[in-house]
């Protein structure tokens, strides 16, 4: 997967209104009626829209928080479409220049088929089906990254999910700490966000008793990206103290104002990589630890498969 240093996550079925935004997207990405002129500032104005998306889409997974059977995977897609449809809006009235307007023609349309996978998984959900869910995941993940690419290729931030160095830097220190720090208190009180601690332990009280001691002796980072200041999510190879791998998505959400003293990164779902081959580990992004590792189950944000505590 490309990310380095210089430079996460359905009752509607496809209809004629669906089919609408399809066209009106491949005009707009294409630059509209012949007379329609580039959207000023493009690039500026394309990223302010993917960061409020991506943060209406916090707001959503916070009021929803995570499913612990396939009701309640039905009931945060149902609440996510309608949030990513009018995203889908916001960046089809955007209009590029003519050099940009390729690879934003992409973006736009894998945002349309990221919409219609998770109807998919909705639709999967609704009948239980797991595997037929699991496929639509990923499927949803194979578009983000080809999203993603795209909106690099237009020379963009937020839509790409690129997080500043400072970011990613900040990220994976609360990650490592998440999974390997003995300091069950700090861990619970300082780096997992509320209805995270509510879904797994049910409050700080028991976190700090049950939590246990930490999962990982070491962390090979697979991937990471997001929108600065908003949300980011890390897919990481954990490896315990005897020697077993796993690889592990884990999303974070940012509370606080960017750039102030009380800003931080808090832990808000960790879920087992879904995806449909496993990630190759990057080398020389290792970072180690001496603890043991035990835990208790917890669930995802959008599968019911179980993982240890934090």
């Amino acid at each position: 997967m490309r990310r380095s240093g210089d430079r996460k996550p359905c009752l509607f079925r496809a209809s004629a209104a669906l089919a609408a935004v399809a066209l009106a997207s491949a005009l707009v990405a294409c630059g509209g009626d012949d007379g329609d002129e580039p959207t000023p500032d493009f690039p500026l104005r394309a990223d302010e829209a993917c960061a409020e998306i991506a943060a209406d889409l916090a707001d959503v997974r916070a009021e929803a928080g995570p499913p612990a059977s396939a009701g309640d995977a039905v009931q945060l897609i149902e609440l996510q479409l309608p949030a990513r449809q009018e995203g889908l809006t916001r960046l089809q009235a955007l209009r590029p220049p003519a050099e940009l307007a390729a690879p934003w023609s992409e973006f736009v349309t894998l945002q349309e088929e990221k919409n219609a996978a998770l109807e998919e998984a909705l639709q999967a959900a609704q009948a239980t089906n797991q595997k037929a869910f699991t496929e639509a995941q990923a499927k949803f993940e194979r578009l983000s990254d080809r999203a993603r690419t795209a909106a690099e290729e237009a020379g963009l931030d937020d839509c790409a999910e690129l997080l500043p160095p400072a970011g990613q830097e900040d990220v994976l220190a609360a990650v490592e700490e998440m999974l390997t720090s003995q300091d069950s208190e700090k861990v619970c009180e300082k780096l997992l966000t509320e209805r995270f601690v509510e879904s797994v332990f049910g409050n700080v009280e028991n976190c700090r008793k049950e939590r246990g001691l930490p999962t990982a002796v070491s962390l090979e980072l697979l991937d990471i990206g997001g929108v600065a200041a908003v949300w980011a999510f890390v897919d990481v190879e954990v490896i315990d103290f005897l020697g077993q791998t796993e690889q592990q998505r884990i999303e974070l959400v940012f509370e606080g104002e960017e750039d102030s003293e009380g800003g931080r990164w808090l832990v808000d779902y960790r879920d087992r990589l879904s995806v449909p081959e496993e990630k190759s580990s990057k080398g020389g992004n290792e970072a180690t630890s001496d603890e043991a590792t035990t835990g208790d189950a917890t669930t995802g944000e959008t599968t019911t498969e179980e993982l240890e505590s934090p």
